[in-house]
């Protein structure tokens, strides 16, 4: 489609280029595409604004023109820290089960009860001491 920006410019990763490419012949729109047509707030663009409780949200300015402070008494600082906070807790809650499996199949494979045999124990002690 005409005036979209090179799917280069939009990731790294050639499989994901190709997909685009691909998507962009058949005429699928992908997430790229809704993105581009989205407009955010500034605020939210650059992370100052909470949405923690039912006060808000609140919407600090961080250049000075307007509040300074959420309700609770968050400034800038505070708001955008926890709100990295949050996407990584959300980012890593729905991957830590695996590493809950993995612990599991390794204790089980310690204590004889899996199919499984531990090979390269260098290579597994030099892991756990990472």
């Amino acid at each position: 489609m005409k005036g979209q920006p090179d799917v280069k410019d939009l990731t790294m990763d050639t499989g994901v280029q190709q997909m685009l490419e691909k998507a962009r012949e058949e005429g699928i729109e992908t997430a790229f595409d809704r993105a581009a047509k989205m407009t955010q707030c500034g605020f939210g663009s650059q992370g100052v604004c909470c949405r923690l409780c039912l006060e808000g949200p609140c919407r600090i300015a961080p250049k000075g023109k307007g509040p300074q402070r959420g309700v609770c008494g968050a400034d800038a600082d505070t708001i955008v820290a926890r709100n990295l906070y949050q996407h990584v807790m959300q980012g890593t809650s729905s991957h830590v089960e695996h590493a809950r499996e993995i612990v599991h199949a390794l204790i089980e494979t310690i204590e004889g009860h899996a199919p499984y045999q531990i090979q390269g124990t260098d290579k597994l002690k030099c892991l756990a001491q990472v």
